[in-house]
């Protein structure tokens, strides 16, 4: 219908004999699919991204009810009932963002409050049948800093709770290596106390495995003196304890870890891939050998580890405890996994945070996850183990005092 023809000029233009179409409307009619995201925001994401390419057949850049009964195999009115479920603006497709949201879950909070306090319930009810109060000593040297001011606190509301005696020594910040030894050794001969705490960390100028050493096995509930950690040795573990009738004691923080893990649905330690991000610290090292005596098989990350993010996204457990903000990632993690985030660090709002990049890991775990928060996840476990340890050291040397009187008897007769 249409031809070249020449002005004047010998300029060309077209001239056609049919109505030439409303601009308007010829461009209403053009259907451009939105693009989905190029670039994923977590490896959740990612799948998501695949998944919706995939179902979307035709290419349009939205889900049909047929497209959707295709990919998953359900019956037309099942999938009619899923998409008015997930199909937000009801117009009976779904958007890239509508498929996001309907599958985009948030990890399911491992609640260390409520685990606390049903230790803290336990170890009060053992408290009230022991003859005298147990008795829990903690050492400090110099000033407090905020944190274990803070700590200080937690431990004596804690204490109140279970029935236990606690009691802090804060030492002047000059005092030597000999004489916090001395003071240590003090305590572990007065038969009136039945735990020691040695606040962490110690002034520059202190011998700190000196000191730790000084804590008798028996009086040691945070697990850190060298013969209390030799005991968590695979090989030899509860062996050294048991032959001296007494108990074991690991790092609190340690066990509060395990106590997590093992309240997780389903989470069996044993043949499980546990990765430890700091794990030649305070609480990677005794976790690591913790977890090895579980049967879990141990990814050790420490500060010389290459991409420890690539250790990471393999595992069934993901532990830091690091001190790091925001290092672990969405991209550290596979959906499903288990997140305890150890880590107490200044926030930039000048709160608590952990050394997980919360928001970001708790999508990329998706429903199936778990993962701790920070605050109100290991901390308060801690503080309640350490209770429970307390516990133990004091039953330990009530029947100490027991046999000992009875072996007075014996001699007498």
């Amino acid at each position: 219908e249409a031809k070249y023809l020449a002005d004047s000029k010998g300029t060309q233009y077209f001239e056609t004999s049919a109505k030439a179409p409303d601009v308007e409307e010829l461009f209403t009619n053009i259907v451009i699919p939105p693009p989905p995201p190029t670039k994923p925001e977590t490896v959740a994401h990612e799948k998501i991204v695949e998944a919706f390419i995939e179902m979307d057949k035709d290419g349009d850049g939205k889900i049909s009810v047929g497209e959707l009964q295709e990919a998953t195999g359900m019956t037309t009115e099942e999938a009619v009932d899923l998409m008015n479920q997930i199909d937000t603006n009801n117009d009976g497709e779904l958007s890239f963002e509508e498929l996001k949201a309907a599958v985009e879950v948030p990890a399911q909070e491992l609640d260390g409050k409520a685990l606390a306090a049903t230790i803290k319930e336990e170890v009060a009810t053992g408290s009230s049948k022991l003859s005298s109060t147990p008795c829990l000593m903690v050492v400090a040297v110099g000033d407090l800093s905020p944190a274990q001011e803070s700590y200080k606190s937690v431990q004596t509301k804690a204490a109140e709770k279970c029935g236990i005696d606690v009691r802090h020594v804060e030492l002047p910040h000059s005092a030597s290596t000999a004489e916090i030894v001395h003071f240590i050794q003090l305590l572990g001969d007065d038969r009136a106390v039945d735990a020691i705490l040695v606040a962490l960390p110690l002034p520059s100028h202190v011998d700190s495995p000196a000191v730790l050493a000084a804590i008798p096995a028996s009086k040691d509930v945070d697990g850190a003196s060298p013969s209390s950690q030799a005991d968590l040795n695979p090989q030899v573990a509860l062996e050294v304890a048991s032959a001296q009738g007494r108990p074991h004691f690991a790092a609190c923080t340690a066990l509060a870890c395990m106590a997590l893990l093992q309240a997780v649905p389903d989470l069996a330690l044993r043949g499980s891939t546990v990765a430890v991000v700091g794990a030649t610290g305070a609480v990677g090292f005794p976790l690591s050998l913790l977890l090895l005596q579980a049967g879990a098989t141990v990814v050790s990350c420490h500060v010389d580890t290459r991409d420890p993010a690539k250790f990471c996204r393999d595992c069934d457990v993901v532990v830091t405890c690091v001190g790091k903000v925001g290092l672990v990632k969405g991209d550290w993690v596979k959906p499903g996994a288990v997140v305890i985030d150890v880590g107490i660090n200044a926030g930039p709002d000048g709160g608590i945070v952990g050394d997980v990049a919360f928001d970001e890991v708790v999508m990329a775990l998706g429903a199936a996850g778990h993962i701790t928060p920070v605050p109100g996840g290991v901390g308060p476990v801690t503080t309640a183990i350490l209770m429970r340890q307390t516990l133990r050291a004091a039953i330990f040397h009530r029947i100490q005092e027991l046999s000992n009187l009875a072996r007075m008897s014996e001699d007498m007769e």
